[in-house]
């Protein structure tokens, strides 16, 4: 009898262990998600970056995510507000010469975010054939990342020039591209969204076929996002670029859970034709890492070669 009782406690222990490490493990999965950091839908990878998301939510609700995320009214905590970009009116996008882009990382950026970076860097690189280099003395154009209190890149290579409207200032110094990264930038959605824009991507809500795909409800935008949400001009882009179809799952595509400061209604969301049958069927915008598609477009922009490797020699 006794050997029984044993038994029985035993196993009681090992079921209530078990269902303990799957609760974990979901809710480590709903941080992610909620975060930005995890994996996307597409099955992305997650790149360790170590971001400060004490105000970007993580309880699992969208409410709830869009409200933690907005900041205090003062600005001092400004949470997913950080993604609002710039301006990016521009009569042309400029590309990094031969796919090669040289970068330095500030000691301001810490080691694993910068470590995070550079693997970014390298699955960049291998699923296209742009390079990402340490900078050299020699480099007149070159990409300097460093800290803020903001998330902010230019839309492709910075040409030291201030008065062609290509950029603006706050984005460009003599040659240098300045990337900046304020303390909640580091999630490999928020970083991803800021080297696509550098490689000359603009956002996915900027395109010129936008409206064939999604509906913005302009009355609901945070503030600072009106400018994310314009419309790049066909000329601007590089050269195939708009030859890949719309991607409501890219990086670059925004979601309620970016634009919308009232979470009780939405910002954006696919157009009912994009929706699949069923009137309460909805569509997922926008994944929390890099599409396929999205590496199509830095292919095409780069006019690589169908394995996506380049020859460039330099490292």
């Amino acid at each position: 009898m006794a050997k029984l009782a044993c038994f029985v406690a035993c196993a009681l222990l090992v079921v209530v262990s078990a269902e303990r490490i799957s609760n974990s493990r979901d809710s480590s999965s709903s941080r992610d998600r909620d975060s930005g950091s995890g994996f996307g839908g597409s099955g992305g990878r997650d790149f360790g970056f170590d971001s400060d998301t004490r105000n970007t939510g993580s309880s699992g609700s969208r409410a709830s995510s869009v409200q933690s995320g907005r900041g205090s009214s003062t600005g001092s905590r400004w949470g997913d507000d950080a993604d609002a970009d710039n301006d990016f009116s521009t009569p042309k996008i400029t590309a990094w010469k031969g796919g090669v882009i040289p970068y330095e990382i500030a000691s301001d950026i810490s080691a694993n975010n910068a470590r995070a970076l550079k693997n970014m860097f390298a699955d960049i690189s291998e699923k296209t054939c742009v390079r990402f280099v340490t900078k050299r003395s020699s480099d007149s154009n070159y990409v300097s990342i460093k800290s803020g209190n903001k998330c902010s890149a230019p839309l492709g290579m910075s040409t030291g020039s201030t008065g062609s409207g290509r950029q603006t200032s706050s984005f460009t110094s003599g040659s240098v591209s300045n990337v900046i990264l304020g303390t909640s930038c580091f999630t490999t959605k928020r970083v991803g969204r800021r080297i696509m824009n550098l490689l000359g991507i603009p956002h996915e809500t900027s395109r010129p076929d936008r409206d064939q795909f999604v509906e913005i409800n302009e009355r609901n935008l945070r503030t600072g996002y009106a400018n994310n949400i314009k419309q790049v001009a066909t000329s601007a882009y590089l050269p195939g670029v708009l030859d890949v179809p719309y991607d409501l799952q890219s990086i670059t595509q925004y979601s309620d859970d970016d634009l919308a400061k009232d979470a009780n209604t939405w910002a954006i969301r696919a157009k009912a034709s994009r929706r699949g049958s069923g009137s309460s069927s909805t569509t997922q915008l926008g994944g929390d890492s890099f599409s396929n598609a999205d590496f199509q477009k830095i292919n095409k922009a780069y006019n690589c070669p169908s394995s996506g490797r380049s020859s460039s020699s330099r490292n």
